[in-house]
């Protein structure tokens, strides 16, 4: 047992550091002497660093960390790697600190970098997006997949805002790309042929007088096309009349239904024409220009129409017109 001299405690020889005294041991205790430490580097702290950090031994530790770290550069960096992989949230956190205190020399530095070693960076990035690519692309598939809305939302915000922009690119790859767009546009129509035409039908039933002024803008800027169409529908005509509707008779029949369809058009209000029931230019079945192939139909339908012919539809027709003439 011994006495510490400095708080006066008796205590066992364990408590007591290695010294010069009799029984080779500090008259001070350890609690002691670590207090006195604390508060004498607490009060000669520049003092005590300006000793340590001379320019001399500066040199002289930088010296020794070189040397050192050239003979055992394999250890360091083992350690280094083992540290970093047992203690990723610390180093993190650290480094974020580093980069929050020092934003702007990071980033002079990293500039610095990355210029330096440009070639090199990119020569890197080209193999390893080649020797990737395929896995990037099922991850970029996968991410587009996931976060389909997110990214409708970017793309159509970012379109807003860039209008000049995005219409300057679609140009450019428009006129780059005139079959590649053609393909995909035919593919599309081909795989949705009844919703293209809902989609065309429900367009013209709602926006008739802009398709009217849009026809009569084209019918006066291309007259050429204009008369050869109606030179090749009058030719038509004229193939597919038979001989009984060239007679006195038969053509009263046709005259009398094209008066009817302008008397009906003047009383409803709405325009009204007359209709080859079968086209006279269809792509499967050619119809004829006689009385019994012609009725008066709403202008919007005989225009959507156009040179189609539905065989059920019209035999259905045809049987409810016959059962309206046997119930009168």
């Amino acid at each position: 047992m011994k006495t510490c001299t400095k708080c006066g405690a008796l205590k066992p020889l364990s408590e007591f550091h290695k010294g010069k005294g009799v029984d080779n041991k500090k008259a001070r205790c350890a609690v002691c002497c670590r207090t006195w430490n604390r508060e004498f580097a607490a009060q000669h702290r520049d003092e005590t660093w300006a000793k340590a950090n001379t320019p001399e031994k500066l040199a002289e530790r930088k010296a020794y960390a070189v040397k050192y770290y050239a003979a055992n550069r394999e250890k360091i960096k083992a350690r280094v790697k083992q540290y970093v992989q047992e203690n990723r949230h610390k180093v993190y956190l650290s480094q974020q600190r580093y980069r929050d205190k020092n934003e702007v020399d990071v980033k002079a530095k990293k500039k610095v970098w990355y210029y330096s070693r440009s070639d090199v960076i990119r020569t890197r990035e080209k193999v390893y997006r080649e020797a990737t690519k395929d896995l990037k692309r099922l991850y970029d598939t996968e991410y587009r997949i996931e976060n389909e809305a997110e990214l409708k939302e970017k793309a159509r915000v970012w379109r807003k805002e860039n209008k000049e922009q995005t219409r300057l690119a679609q140009k450019a790859y428009r006129e780059a790309n005139p079959g590649t767009l053609k393909a995909r546009k035919l593919k599309y129509r081909l795989e949705n042929l009844e919703a293209e035409k809902r989609r065309n039908k429900a367009y013209r039933k709602a926006n008739l007088d802009k398709i009217s002024l849009a026809n009569k803008a084209w019918r006066k800027a291309n007259p050429e096309k204009v008369s050869a169409y109606s030179q090749a529908r009058k030719a038509a005509r004229r193939g597919a009349t038979p001989a009984w509707a060239k007679t006195k008779k038969g053509k009263a029949e046709i005259r009398e239904i094209y008066q009817d369809s302008r008397i009906k058009s003047d009383y409803s209000g709405k325009q009204h024409h007359v209709d080859h029931v079968i086209p006279l230019q269809g792509k499967i079945v050619t119809g004829l220009h006689c009385a019994d192939n012609l009725r008066i139909s709403r202008a919007y339908n005989n225009m959507t129409k156009g040179w189609s012919f539905d065989q059920e539809a019209e035999s259905e027709r045809q049987l409810i017109i016959t059962l309206a003439k046997l119930v009168v």
